[in-house]
């Protein structure tokens, strides 16, 4: 931005809850921001920057999928559940009176159709769909 004659700003940032964040960065050329300046800007800045963001996600982004999106089974639900918890395979499988592999079958099966990778993003998942509660 200096290269472009911009030498003072501030930024602002929104995380929603769909998990989406954005930015808003704001800058000048010259005069510094003073403390009184930002405390006295600081409400108009996180509306627009909540405005903005809640425009552009809406335009851009894809219509959240809804709650049902990833059907689960009851077993794969209970799995899912008990891994959100901190569980370990092997706990959940003492549990549920099931061997590991069978828990870790399960949890291939729920990643997959989460298209995730991990246990951490399938429960991510899994709590923004509604499934846990």
């Amino acid at each position: 931005m200096q290269d472009h004659g911009l030498r003072q700003g501030c930024s602002q940032s929104v995380h929603d809850v769909r998990g989406i964040v954005s930015t808003l960065s704001l800058a000048r050329h010259s005069v510094p921001i003073t403390t009184d300046e930002f405390y006295s800007k600081a409400g108009q800045v996180l509306w627009l920057c909540n405005w903005l963001h809640s425009a552009l996600a809406d335009k851009l982004l894809p219509a959240p999928r809804p709650d049902n999106c990833y059907p689960l089974s009851p077993r794969e639900a209970e799995i899912m559940k008990w891994t959100a918890e901190g569980k370990t395979a092997s706990e959940i499988a003492g549990i549920l009176h099931l061997t590991t592999r069978t828990v870790g079958f399960h949890m291939s099966t729920i990643m997959r159709k989460f298209g995730v990778n991990n246990k951490a993003s399938a429960v991510l998942c899994a709590a923004k769909s509604g499934l846990l509660f």
